[in-house]
């Protein structure tokens, strides 16, 4: 469903799955054989462009509805090279964040149901294959560490390694997750709208207040300001 709509359906299997694979079956027998659906050549090749068409839009609203189940069950990690943020001399750099509204809360209400578990709460497969990630990860770093005071270039088997763990984005069973503590529905219920946000540098002569538990990210909040300050 469109996310512009007031009720949502985000908890449930992405059946637009289903509909993609017939009409990208439809584009197929279209594209070679377009006699099999009593279509002239030059017909079955539009019939396929539209066909292929409509599969992208479905597809696309699946992967939505994958991502935002991902997010429900780890928590999003923010991973930003000094040398790429940011940095302005009218406002500072915080992170990624979304706006808390009322929709938020009815997500986060959806997903605490008994009956949201199965969209909501990771598969013993998913987390063992997120361990496997996270270890492919660890095992890439040391071969990294290794061939630099070496001098030597990296491994095929070491880029092999941080290629899938690396490609698709959460959507990769493999991508590796850090728990975090807490409950990533909190994180989820908004992760699909997340944008920069970022301070006024005038807003800096006042007084800050940073509240948070354990690892929540008050340091590494400094550690970004200080990187801006210092850049």
């Amino acid at each position: 469903m469109s996310g512009n709509t007031i009720l949502e359906a985000n908890l449930r299997p992405p059946i637009e799955l289903w509909s993609t694979t017939v009409a990208w079956s439809i584009a197929l027998i279209a594209l070679v054989a377009p006699w099999a659906l009593m279509m002239p050549p030059l017909l079955g090749l539009v019939c396929a462009a539209l066909a292929v068409g409509f599969g992208w839009v479905r597809l696309r609203q699946a992967l939505r509805i994958m991502r935002y189940q991902r997010g429900l069950k780890f928590t999003r990690i923010t991973r930003v090279a000094p040398s790429r943020l940011p940095v302005g001399k009218d406002q500072l750099y915080l992170g990624q964040g979304f706006e808390w509204t009322q929709q938020n809360t009815q997500r986060k209400l959806d997903a605490q149901r008994k009956e949201a578990e199965p969209f909501v709460r990771p598969t013993p497969m998913e987390l063992r294959l997120s361990a496997l990630g996270s270890s492919l990860v660890a095992s890439v770093a040391r071969e990294i560490a290794t061939a630099e005071n070496a001098g030597l270039p990296l491994s095929r088997k070491a880029q092999w390694m941080r290629f899938i763990t690396a490609v698709g984005g959460p959507l990769n069973p493999l991508y590796p997750h850090l728990d975090l503590g807490g409950s990533p529905i909190l994180h989820g219920t908004g992760a699909l709208e997340e944008c920069p946000v970022a301070l006024r540098q005038t807003a800096r002569a006042g007084h800050l207040l940073v509240m948070g538990t354990t690892r929540v990210g008050k340091t590494r909040l400094l550690e970004l300001l200080a990187t801006q300050d210092i850049h």
